[in-house]
């Protein structure tokens, strides 16, 4: 295969999604990004519909690049648009573009359940209210919320401000509970460096947003993801 390019629709403000979405690439990727602008603030269900606006309006900009395969990698909004929401989303983006489009959010369902796992610990940055959208999208998947750690940020500096070091110190946190898996949600959190260890040392499976769609995005061109560092 020449080289792949990837289609990444992404949040304008992510300083995380691109650098690790190569990494956990097996091979040089060229990257085709559109970045999507939006409200100050939390992301809200009723922010939807013009959130799939965007969206589509980003997948138009892709067709000029001819992406091997797209990937949609704001996991709030997937969480907060449920699982059909999601896949619509996706749809959206694969007719638009004519090539397999994957979510963050449903690339941690389809993770997850490579896996077999029933019981998730989960740690994220998230407030309230897409933290709800969360524990929903889980349950409504039959994944079982073993243990919920969240990191408190109080605003989108914050959040962009977090590194490994915390991201690790929580994780460790989230899985003191037994569970099946672990999932770090949020596509900004640095994890390329933490999810090996933490595997290694809980004996479970540890993923994140970004290794999610990046396993998936490589299942979709028929490619084995590059193995935990």
């Amino acid at each position: 295969m020449s080289e792949i390019t990837v289609g990444l629709v992404m949040p304008a403000t992510n300083t995380t999604l691109e650098p690790e979405l190569r990494a956990w690439f097996p091979c040089p990727i060229r990257l085709s990004i559109k970045r999507i602008t939006r409200p100050q603030g939390t992301l809200r269900p009723q922010d939807l519909p013009a959130e799939r606006e965007r969206v589509a309006e980003a997948g138009q900009a892709l067709r000029a690049d001819k992406p091997d395969v797209v990937v949609m990698g704001c996991t709030a909004a997937g969480f907060l648009a449920g699982p059909d929401g999601d896949r619509e989303f996706c749809q959206d983006l694969q007719q638009i573009t004519g090539v397999p489009t994957v979510s963050a959010a449903g690339s941690m369902l389809a993770a997850l359940r490579s896996t077999q796992a029933r019981s998730v610990s989960v740690l994220t940055p998230y407030g309230d209210l897409v933290n709800q959208a969360l524990r929903a999208f889980l349950d409504q998947s039959d994944l079982h919320i073993a243990a919920f750690q969240r990191i408190e940020v109080a605003n989108i500096q914050e959040l962009l401000a977090i590194d490994e070091r915390r991201v690790r110190e929580n994780a460790y946190l989230a899985a003191q509970e037994p569970s099946d898996a672990i999932f770090v949600a949020c596509s900004q959190l640095p994890t390329h460096g933490v999810l090996g260890a933490l595997s290694s040392a809980t004996g479970r499976p540890a993923w994140s947003s970004v290794k999610a769609a990046a396993w998936n995005a490589c299942a979709a061109l028929g490619l084995s993801p590059r193995s935990d560092p």
